[in-house]
């Protein structure tokens, strides 16, 4: 799963690797930014 967001600063970006889970390549967010997109992921059913 690709994430890509933009931003007044420009884009922001990461990469999930499915069926792992494993968030790489994180680009522009923060923790808790992060944070949010992994609990998203929970809560869609896709984790």
């Amino acid at each position: 799963m690709y994430l890509f967001l933009t931003f007044d600063d420009g884009f922001h970006h990461a990469v999930c690797w499915l069926p792992e889970y494993t968030w790489t390549d994180i680009e522009g967010f923060s923790e808790s930014e992060m944070q949010h997109y992994e609990e998203t992921t929970v809560a869609l059913g896709l984790k």
